[in-house]
C-alpha cells in the first residue's frame, strides 16, 4: 500500500509481538539458588558439565597459584612467594592468597594494562603520550572507578581543552576516523564487530545489519579532527589536534546490493531503538558561547551531543553492553570468553553457558560495575582452579583412540546417545518456534520499512529546505554585517561631529577664563570642521536605512525559509511518531527472534558436538576392528610363511632329485655315446671285412689256384664272425643303455613335474602372502588415517570441554605476561622495586608507624616507578609476541624473531645470570642437588620436578663447583626460553 498510512499494520503487529514474547520467551533451564548463596557457589553450580566424567580434577595448589598470579598480576610468582604460599596453613590458604594478590600493586597495574589493551588494542601513542594516558588509567583503577563510569567518561569526554584529553585518546589515536571509531565502539563496548555491515548486511553473520552499523556510526559521524590553539607553560603558542563534535545530522545510506532503496538512521546501540533528537533549526544547533577554558580556533560545541547520548546507553539497563563487559572480565581469568571470540556476540555464536553469563551480568550490575568484585568471585571458584585431565582421559590411549571395549566407555557412549536423542527432539520444537519468530520479526521489519520510506522522502525535502534556509541565513548574515558596517560609519560620523561640538564648547570655556586669540581661532576652526562634516551625514543615514531595509528583507526571507523548514518538520513529526512505534515493535520482535535463534543454535551446536564425540567412538571402534583384522591377517600370513618354508624344502628336494637324475642320465648318455661309437666302428669293420671278402671271392674266380685266397677268405670270415659277435654284444649293451636312458628321462620328467608343481604352489602361496601384505598395508593406512582423525576429534573434544568449563583452557602467556614473568623470574623486577622504594625512603622517609594507607601508597609508587623504567623491555616482547594493532586478543604463535631474541638477543641470557638473590644464584649456592632442582622447577614453572628431571639436573649440577654457575645459568636460560614457561598451567 504505497503511500498509504501503514500504522494499521503496526497496530496489528503489536499484540502479535507481545504474544510471541510471552509464548517463546527464554525457557532455558533455570538454576534455582538458595537464598544468600555466594556468586562463587553459583559459578560452580552453573559450570558443572552435563557429563560428570568430562570434568577435570583441580590443579595442584602451586600450579593454581601460578595461574592466579598471571591472571591478577601479569607475572609468575617469585620463588619466595611460592615458599610462603606452601608455608601458609592449607585451610583457607587459597582465599588468603586471592586477597593478597588483589591487594598487590601489581594487580592494579594488571588492570591498568587490561584497560589499555582493551580500549586501545596496542595502538601507537600519537596525540596523547604514554605518561598522560597511563596516569589517567591509574587514577581510574586507584579510585576503583566503576567500569561503566570509566567508559561513559571516555565517550562523553570534553574535547575543547586539555582537562579530559587522556580520555579523548580513544578518538584521537584512531585518527578521528568515524568508521574506525564506530567499528571499535561496536567491538569494544558491545562485543559486535560489524565492519562488514557498513555497505550492506553482513555477508556471513545474519544478525549484523547495515542499520546496526549506521546506528553506531550516527553517534560519531558528526565529529572530526580540528586544530585548536593554546599556550604552553612558557606562554608560547601551541597547536593541538582535537576531536571536535559538531551538530548531529543523518546521512542517507543504501545497500550496495539494493541500489535506490535509501535509509536514514538516527543513533542506536545494538539491540536498542533509534534515539532521535528534537529537530533544531540550523541556527539553533550550536551553543552561543564557547565552554569555559576552551582553546581558540575551535567550533563551539553542539546543543545536542550524540556522544553524551551514547554515554547514556552505557549502563546496566543495556544488557548487550553489560554482557559484553562480563564476557571480557571472564576472559581475564580464563583466556577466553563465554562468548568467543570476544567481539563476535550474535545469535549464531551463542554463549557456551547462557545461564552463567546471565548470573555474572546480574552480579556485575548489582556491584555497580566493580570489576574486582566480580573477578574475585570468579577466582575463588573451584571452576577457576580446574585442571585439564578428566576421568575420560583414562579411557584414551596415547594414540588418542578410545578404549571402546571398557565398561566405562560403553556406559558413557550410551549417555551421549541418550542425550543427543533428547536434544534432537527439543530441536524439532525450537525450529518451529524460530520459524514463527522470524516471520513475526520480518512482518515488523516490513512495517518499519514502509514508514521509513515516508521519512526518507520527507527528510530529503528537509535537506533541500535546510539548504535554502542556510543560504537565506548566509545572506541575512551578510546583510546584517552590511547594516552594521553602514550603521557603524553613520555612528562614527555622528560621534565625530558631536565630539567636535563638545571640543568647541570646552574651548569656549577656556577662552572665558582669559582672552586668547589662538583659542578663538581654534574655536572657529573646530566649529567649521563640524559644520563641514554635517553634509556627509545624510548619505550615510540613507545608506544605513537602505542596509536596514535590506537586512529586514533578508530577515523576512530567512524567516520564510524557516517557516518552510518548520512546515516540513511538522509533517515529519507524525511520521517519526509512527516510526518510533514501529521501531519499538521491530526491536522487540527481533529480540524474541534472536533469543530463540540463539537457543536453536545452542541446540544445534550441542547436537553437532555430541555427534563429533560419537564419531570419535565410532572411529575408535573401527580402529579396534582394523587391529583385529590385522591380527587375523598376520596369523594367516605367518601360517603361509611357515608353509612356504616347508614348500621351499620340498622344492629343494625335488630340485636335488632332478639334479641327481640329470647327473646320472648325463653319465649314462656319455656311456651310450661311447657304445654308439664302438657299434658304429665295429659295424664299419664288419662292412669293411664283408667288402674285403667279396673282393677276395671275385679275385678267386680270376685265379686258377685260389688256395691262398681261400685262406684269406677264411681269415676274413673268421674276423667277420668275431666282429659280429662283438657287434651283437655292443648292440645288446647299446639297447640296454638306451632303455636306461629312456627310463631315466621319464624319471627326470616326473621329477621336473614335481618340481614345477611345487614351484607353482609356492608362487600361489607367495601371491597370497603378497595379497595379505597389501590388505595389511591397507589396514595400516586406514588405521593411520583413523588415528589421525581420532587425534583431531580429541582436539575438538578438548576444545568443547574447555568451552563448557569442564577442563581448563589451553593458553599461552600474553606478550606482557611473558615479559614481566621473565623479569620477575630473574629477580629484575623485584630488584627494581626495592631500589625504587629505597630511593623514595631516602627522599621522604616513611616511619614504621606510618598508616597502612601510606605504606600501601608508597608500595604502589615503588612498583610503578620500577614498571615505568622497565616498560621498554616489555615493549620488545609486545612487538615480537603480539598479534598486532587492532586485535582483540593475542593468539599463540611462534616466529623466527621471537626465537632469535630469546636465543641471541642477549637480554634474557643476561637477566638469567647468577646475581644477588636471584633464582640462578640461589640454585648455584645450594649444596643439595635435589633441593636445587626443586627450586628451579618450582620457581620457574610452578611444579615439582619429574624423576627424569631430578636425575638429569643432578648430573648437570654435580659437574663440579667451577662449572656449576655456568651450567645453572644455561639451565635457567633454557627453561625461560622453553615452551612450558610460555604456557599457562
Amino acid at each position: 500500500m504505497n503511500g498509504a498510512n501503514p500504522s494499521w499494520r503496526a497496530g496489528l503487529l503489536a499484540p502479535l509481538v507481545l504474544f510471541v514474547l510471552l509464548l517463546w520467551g527464554p525457557r532455558g533451564t533455570q538454576q534455582v539458588f538458595a537464598q544468600g548463596q555466594s556468586l562463587t557457589d553459583r559459578i560452580d553450580a552453573l559450570s558443572r558439565p552435563e557429563f560428570r566424567w568430562t570434568q577435570a580434577e583441580g590443579l595442584s595448589d602451586v600450579q593454581a597459584l601460578r595461574r592466579l598470579s598471571l591472571d591478577l598480576r601479569n607475572t609468575v610468582p617469585t620463588p619466595e612467594e611460592y615458599e610462603a604460599f606452601l608455608a601458609t596453613p592449607t585451610e583457607g590458604r587459597w582465599g588468603v592468597w586471592v586477597e593478597r594478590f588483589f591487594a598487590d600493586p601489581l594487580h592494579q597495574e594488571r588492570m591498568v594494562d587490561w584497560y589499555d589493551k582493551t580500549l586501545m588494542q596496542r595502538r601507537a601513542f600519537q596525540h596523547v603520550d604514554r605518561a598522560t594516558w597511563m596516569a589517567y588509567l591509574r587514577r581510574m583503577v586507584d579510585g576503583k572507578m566503576p567500569l561503566d563510569q570509566v567508559l561513559r567518561g571516555v565517550i562523553k569526554s570534553s574535547w575543547w581543552n586539555r582537562v579530559e584529553r587522556a580520555e579523548q585518546r580513544f578518538f584521537l589515536d584512531r585518527g578521528g576516523d568515524p568508521h574506525a571509531i564506530a567499528r571499535d565502539i561496536g567491538r569494544v563496548f558491545f562485543g559486535r564487530d560489524m565492519q562488514c555491515a557498513q555497505c550492506h548486511d553482513h555477508p556471513q553473520i545474519d544478525d549484523y545489519h547495515q542499520l546496526d552499523y549506521h546506528g553506531i556510526l550516527a553517534f560519531v559521524s558528526p565529529s572530526a579532527l580540528v586544530e585548536g590553539k593554546t599556550t604552553d607553560d612558557k606562554g608560547a603558542e601551541q597547536k593541538l589536534q582535537m576531536y571536535a563534535e559538531k551538530a548531529p545530522g543523518d546521512a542517507p545510506f543504501e545497500s550496495v546490493f539494493n541500489k535506490g532503496v535509501s535509509f536514514r538512521s538516527a543513533s542506536r546501540v545494538p539491540g536498542g531503538t533509534e534515539k532521535p533528537e528534537a529537530y533544531l533549526a540550523p541556527d539553533q544547533r550550536i551553543a552561543a558561547t564557547a565552554p569555559e577554558g576552551a582553546f581558540g580556533g575551535l567550533p563551539n560545541p553542539p546543543v545536542q551531543s550524540r556522544r553524551a547520548l551514547l554515554a547514556e546507553q552505557l549502563q546496566g539497563s543495556n544488557r548487550a553492553f553489560a554482557e559484553n563487559w562480563v564476557n571480557r572480565i571472564w576472559a581475564i581469568a580464563f583466556g577466553r570468553g563465554l562468548v568467543h571470540p570476544l567481539d563476535m556476540h550474535h545469535f549464531d555464536n551463542p554463549p557456551s553457558n547462557p545461564e552463567l553469563l546471565a548470573a555474572l551480568t546480574d552480579a556485575l550490575v548489582a556491584s555497580n560495575f566493580q570489576v574486582d568484585e566480580l573477578l574475585k568471585q570468579i577466582c575463588m571458584s573451584e571452576t577457576y582452579r580446574r585442571g585439564r585431565l578428566s576421568a575420560f582421559d583414562g579411557q584414551v590411549d596415547e594414540r588418542s583412540v578410545i578404549r571402546v571395549g571398557s565398561p566405562e566407555a560403553n556406559a558413557w557412549r550410551g549417555e551421549i546417545v541418550q542425550r543427543k536423542g533428547a536434544l534432537e527432539t527439543e530441536l524439532v520444537e525450537l525450529d518451529k518456534q524460530q520459524e514463527a519468530a522470524e516471520k513475526a520479526y520480518e512482518a515488523t521489519r516490513d512495517a518499519w520499512r514502509e514508514i521509513q520510506k515516508n521519512r526518507v522522502a520527507l527528510r530529503a525535502e528537509l535537506d533541500g529546505a535546510e539548504g535554502s534556509f542556510q543560504e537565506a541565513m548566509k545572506k541575512w548574515v551578510e546583510g546584517s554585517a552590511a547594516y552594521d558596517k553602514a550603521l557603524g560609519a553613520q555612528n562614527a560620523l555622528n560621534q565625530k561631529i558631536q565630539l567636535l561640538g563638545e571640543a568647541a564648547s570646552k574651548l569656549e570655556q577656556a577662552k572665558a577664563l582669559g582672552d586668547d586669540p589662538e583659542l578663538a581661532a581654534s574655536i572657529q576652526a573646530t566649529r567649521a570642521k563640524a559644520e563641514a562634516l554635517k553634509p556627509q551625514l545624510a548619505p550615510l543615514e540613507q545608506a544605513t536605512a537602505a542596509a536596514a531595509a535590506n537586512r529586514d528583507t533578508l530577515l523576512a526571507a530567512r524567516e520564510a525559509e524557516r517557516g518552510k523548514w518548520q512546515g516540513i518538520v511538522d509533517r515529519i513529526a507524525p511520521v517519526e511518531q509512527q516510526l518510533q512505534g514501529a521501531d519499538a515493535q521491530m526491536v522487540a520482535a527481533r529480540a524474541v527472534y534472536q533469543s530463540i535463534r540463539k537457543r536453536t543454535t545452542q541446540g544445534q551446536q550441542h547436537v553437532a558436538r555430541l555427534e563429533r564425540w560419537l564419531q570419535w567412538f565410532d572411529r575408535s571402534t573401527e580402529i579396534q576392528g582394523f587391529q583385529s583384522q590385522a591380527t587375523q591377517i598376520a596369523m594367516q600370513r605367518n601360517a603361509m610363511v611357515e608353509g612356504m618354508t616347508a614348500m621351499t624344502g620340498e622344492k629343494t628336494r625335488a630340485e636335488q632329485a632332478v639334479a641327481a637324475i640329470e647327473g646320472s642320465l648325463g653319465e649314462v648318455v656319455k656311456q651310450l655315446a661311447q657304445v654308439d661309437m664302438i657299434v658304429q666302428e665295429v659295424q664299419g669293420q664288419v662292412s669293411k671285412l664283408a667288402s674285403t671278402k667279396a673282393s677276395l671271392m671275385e679275385s678267386k674266380g680270376l685265379l686258377g689256384d685260389a688256395t691262398a685266397l681261400d685262406a684269406a677268405v677264411v681269415a676274413v670270415e673268421a674276423g667277420m664272425v668275431a666282429k659280429q659277435g662283438v657287434l651283437l654284444e655292443k648292440q645288446a649293451e647299446q639297447k640296454g643303455m638306451q632303455g636306461k636312458v629312456a627310463e631315466m628321462q621319464s624319471q627326470a620328467k616326473v621329477a621336473k613335474e614335481v618340481m614345477d608343481a611345487v614351484a607353482a604352489k609356492m608362487k600361489a602361496q607367495s601371491d597370497s602372502i603378497a595379497a595379505l601384505q597389501v590388505a595389511e598395508q591397507e589396514l595400516v593406512t586406514k588405521q593411520t588415517k583413523g588415528i589421525e582423525e581420532c587425534a583431531l576429534l580429541r582436539s575438538e573434544f578438548d576444545e568443547d570441554l574447555q568451552a563448557s568449563l569442564a577442563i581448563a583452557p589451553e593458553r599461552a602467556l600474553s606478550p606482557e605476561q611473558m615479559g614481566w614473568s621473565v623479569l620477575t623470574a630473574t629477580n629484575v623486577l623485584p630488584s627494581y622495586v626495592q631500589n625504587e622504594l629505597a630511593e623514595l625512603q631516602k627522599s621522604q622517609a616513611l616511619g614504621d608507624d606510618a598508616p597502612a594507607e601510606a605504606r600501601l601508597a608508597r608500595q604502589i609508587q615503588g612498583v610503578r616507578g620500577a614498571i615505568d623504567k622497565l616498560q621498554s623491555n616489555v615493549d620488545v616482547f609486545s612487538n615480537l609476541y603480539a598479534s598486532g594493532v587492532g586485535q582483540t586478543s593475542d593468539d599463540f604463535f611462534a616466529s623466527p624473531d621471537q626465537a632469535l631474541y630469546v636465543a641471541n638477543g642477549g637480554s634474557v641470557f643476561g637477566w638469567s645470570a647468577p646475581n644477588g638473590n636471584n633464582l640462578t644464584n640461589r640454585v648455584v649456592q645450594s649444596s643439595d642437588p635435589a633441593q636445587a632442582v626443586g627450586l628451579l622447577t618450582l620457581g620457574l614453572l610452578g611444579r615439582v620436578p619429574t624423576a627424569q628431571e631430578q636425575q638429569m639436573f643432578a648430573e648437570v649440577l654435580s659437574k663440579g663447583p667451577e662449572s656449576k654457575p655456568a651450567m645453572v645459568h644455561e639451565l635457567v636460560w633454557a627453561i625461560l626460553a622453553g615452551a612450558e614457561f610460555r604456557l599457562y598451567p
